[in-house]
């Protein structure tokens, strides 16, 4: 579970750094803090950080 939880952290990175040029990014930094808190929700034992 714990590396599961790590590639959907991972995913959000990757998608952060990704859009940090675009010219929507209110939307997109409001759409990735979501998806941070349903991860933060199922994660229940962290990923160590690296």
């Amino acid at each position: 579970m714990a590396a599961a939880r790590a590639a959907e952290y991972q995913a959000v990175i990757d998608q952060a750094t990704q859009v940090a040029d675009a010219a929507n990014t209110a939307s997109v930094v409001r759409r990735l803090r979501a998806e941070l808190r349903r991860v933060g929700r199922r994660d229940f034992f962290p990923p160590p950080r690296t």
